[in-house]
């Protein structure tokens, strides 16, 4: 990323490049000083003593809501995973999780599908920016713990597969 003119605060795509940078870098404080703008971004929870208090979220919290019958995935009962060892798909970032490219497609996975390393297993959304979320191992989903249009932590565990060979 190019810094902008001295006189020029940076424009939102290069903040949303910023942003992505801090959330695959190790550190985990920023903050910038530039003309018309003040930026402090933390992947930390809450604020150390003496800091000004924690913004508000980007994104609104909302209540947790049952999920609807046909949404409700949890493991098959009687699976043979117990004890097998799963591969957690987790959140790339904060945001919104869609199993689903559009809604009224089919969900990317379902409970027993094969997936590849590559294949997407859901998609989520900040700030009208989409980020597919890649297995990342070849294998059988074996349970989805997030549900369609949920707001996601960093981190959360989407999916859980039993990588090729594991069952």
């Amino acid at each position: 990323m190019t810094p902008p003119p001295a006189d020029q605060p940076p424009s939102w795509n290069e903040l949303l490049d910023l942003v992505a940078r801090l959330d695959s870098s190790p550190y985990a404080d920023v903050e910038l000083d530039l003309p018309g703008l003040h930026l402090r971004m933390s992947t930390a929870p809450g604020t150390a003593e003496g800091d000004s208090p924690a913004p508000a979220p980007a994104v609104p919290a909302q209540p947790p809501t049952p999920p609807p019958a046909e949404e409700a995935q949890p493991a098959e009962a009687g699976s043979t995973t117990a004890g097998a060892q799963l591969v957690d798909v987790t959140a790339p970032l904060l945001g919104t999780f869609y199993r689903r490219p559009s809604p009224d497609a089919d969900p990317f996975v379902e409970i027993g599908s094969e997936v590849t390393a590559d294949t997407s297993v859901g998609i989520v959304e900040v700030m009208k920016m989409m980020t597919p979320v890649p297995a990342g191992v070849a294998g059988r989903v074996v349970e989805i713990r997030a549900q369609d249009g949920e707001v996601v932590e960093h981190e959360q565990v989407l999916v859980r597969i039993a990588p090729e060979g594991g069952l």
